[in-house]
């Protein structure tokens, strides 16, 4: 439908709408997906250790298979507080999320990671010129730079903000580490459904599931010597057929 200007109507908007909430419910059921087949995967196991300890007489032996049985509960407990997290994030994508100017998302994504660890080093670099991002993507480039941070102790860190001349904006997040595994680099790039066993798979998701509801894409390049992210979204907030929401152009 038009208006008697031949605007872009109502419905076109509307049509968005409806594809991002049936996006939103099909990232909820991968996740779900998958958390449930970790959890059968880790019961199995307790059950199994469980049997053993009942029959083990050696104390520390004993001890052991405790402390192996604990750290499986808490993985359990991070991966609650991080599908909290993303459940919270992607409520928050939806519908006309708000932008943020380019240089206050990247800021705030990288502090917390550059007070808490300290041995390494986040650099980012900023366009000079006007540039916004979709809010939700503090949380994917901070969830990027602290897995870049984690993976390699005294690691070097750069965030770099890129506006392209074609309505698109492209966020690299780059490191000097070891390189990301193949698993995880499928997670970003495809969404494959593998399973993830711990809170910085169920991040590596969440980073997936914002760049994607914003209308964007991720590509990863990784080698033994260091790993790039980027990030490509558009640059303005669009409907489907590539009309913008806000301009109309």
């Amino acid at each position: 439908m038009t208006d008697e200007d031949d605007d872009v109507s109502l419905l076109v908007v509307e049509g968005r709408d409806i594809t991002t909430k049936q996006q939103h419910k099909r990232h909820l059921e991968v996740m779900q997906r998958v958390i449930r087949h970790n959890i059968r995967n880790d019961l199995n196991k307790i059950r199994g250790w469980t049997r053993i300890m009942s029959e083990e007489t050696d104390d520390k032996k004993r001890a052991e298979q405790f402390e192996t049985i604990e750290r499986v509960l808490d993985k359990w407990e991070t991966m609650t507080e991080k599908i909290q997290e993303i459940r919270a994030v992607l409520e928050f994508q939806q519908g006309r999320a708000p932008r943020q100017e380019a240089g206050s998302v990247v800021e705030s994504a990288v502090a917390p990671v550059r007070e808490e660890y300290t041995d390494g080093a986040v650099v980012t670099d900023l366009p000079e010129t006007d540039c916004e991002l979709p809010a939700g993507l503090l949380e994917a480039v901070h969830e990027l730079v602290e897995n870049a941070a984690k993976a390699s102790a005294g690691a070097t860190i750069e965030v770099e903000v890129d506006r392209l001349a074609d309505d698109w904006t492209e966020v690299f997040v780059r490191d000097d580490g070891p390189g990301m595994p193949e698993m995880e680099a499928d997670v970003l790039e495809t969404g494959e459904e593998t399973p993830l066993s711990h809170g910085q798979g169920l991040g590596l998701w969440m980073v997936r599931m914002i760049v994607t509801q914003a209308g964007g894409d991720i590509s990863v390049e990784s080698a033994d010597d260091g790993t790039e992210v980027c990030l490509r979204v558009p640059a303005k907030r669009t409907v489907e057929n590539g009309l913008s929401v806000e301009t109309g152009e």
